[in-house]
């Protein structure tokens, strides 16, 4: 994606993600929510670590 946003998001990874703000995920949430469309999410729990047991 760096062509489009003149930034490589995989190398500055965490520093893009620590500057996301609150307000952006809200507004994009209620942008997304209120478009229309079906919207899909699947989430996993955390993988537990294996025990002996």
């Amino acid at each position: 994606d760096y062509n489009r946003h003149k930034q490589n998001l995989l190398a500055d990874y965490e520093k893009t993600l620590n500057s996301i703000t609150y307000d952006e995920i809200r507004d994009l949430a209620k942008k997304l929510l209120d478009s229309g469309n079906v919207i899909q999410v699947t989430m996993r729990p955390e993988a537990q670590p294996e025990t002996d047991e």
